[in-house]
């Protein structure tokens, strides 16, 4: 019998992937595509476990995070459609 320990594998926490992204988008200029095919272009200002801030031109947006489908970074230049 080999007198190693096996190690456990290190759990990540829950969603880890989606703070990761919340993060890298914050403050930044993003469009958020929602499941009823609307976008909302501005600027991701804060997250939480249900919801999201958009910032639009100076007023701010609460988004509940189950109606949206994706988002994206905003660049101006090639998403102005």
């Amino acid at each position: 019998m080999s007198t190693e320990l096996k190690q456990k594998p290190q759990k990540k926490e829950p969603h880890h992937v989606q703070k990761r992204l919340y993060q890298k988008f914050l403050n930044q200029s993003v469009v958020v595509h929602l499941v009823s095919g609307l976008k909302v272009k501005g600027k991701l200002t804060e997250y939480d476990q249900y919801t999201i801030a958009v910032s639009v031109k100076k007023e701010e947006m609460m988004i509940y995070k189950h109606a949206i489908s994706l988002i994206r970074p905003y660049h101006s230049e090639s998403d102005d459609e």
